[in-house]
């Protein structure tokens, strides 16, 4: 049986993860129709990304509890020790979470 509360949970992280998938997505739009109009290219200076790798390993596999579906470090046999009620929910997920490591 599935309480109110762990519901309430998986709908609060279903919902975090599609604004952080959304908000990546709507960055990478933006940032290709400007190369687009864009007379050519800035040069490239440096062959490391913007981001900050372990930052972003914080968030999902903390703070942000992805790792809840998605597994740690987004391997999703590698998933953390959790209640019955949410690892319910999780199974009722359609479409299920991404596998993150399978491009």
């Amino acid at each position: 049986m599935v309480t109110d509360s762990a519901r309430k949970t998986l709908g609060w992280l279903s919902l975090g993860c599609l604004v952080i998938v959304g908000l990546q997505a709507s960055q990478f739009t933006f940032s290709s129709e400007m190369d687009v109009w864009a007379a050519s290219p800035p040069p490239h200076t440096s062959t490391q990304g913007a981001g900050n790798a372990e930052r972003g390993r914080t968030v999902f596999n903390g703070k942000g509890v992805c790792y809840y579906c998605h597994g740690i470090d987004g391997n999703r046999d590698q998933r953390p020790q959790l209640t019955a009620d949410t690892l319910a929910l999780i199974a009722q997920l359609n479409p299920p979470p991404a596998d993150l490591r399978n491009p």
